[in-house]
């Protein structure tokens, strides 16, 4: 078991991480560093990835999934990466095309 400092460091570690995986591959697409997800522009419309042992707070969403995976193993941590990098990437995707019907939604 970890303590709520030893967590906190491993979780900042495990973004840190996929910010860095990610920003180097968008560039290589000629993409902008950061995820467009994090501000949507849209009132009310968060577009998130979580990542936790436990299940979180009930709100409207759309989810994927990828079992076996553990924030507190590094060793999971690629499988991770490919996985949330692949599906940003089709989120992204989805949100330019219908980002106007979205705003005006």
């Amino acid at each position: 078991m970890f303590s709520k400092e030893e967590a906190k460091k491993i979780r900042e570690e495990f973004w840190d991480s996929f910010k860095k995986l990610s920003a180097g591959r968008r560039a290589r697409k000629g993409l902008p560093g950061n995820r467009m997800l994090a501000q949507t522009g849209i009132k009310a419309l968060n577009l998130r990835f979580h990542v936790d042992r436990e299940n979180g707070k009930s709100v409207s969403r759309i989810y994927l999934q990828l079992e076996g995976v553990d924030i507190y193993n590094r060793e999971t941590w690629p499988g991770a990466f490919q996985f949330m990098y692949k599906n940003m990437m089709k989120l992204e995707a989805f949100f330019r095309e219908y980002r106007d019907i979205l705003k005006d939604a």
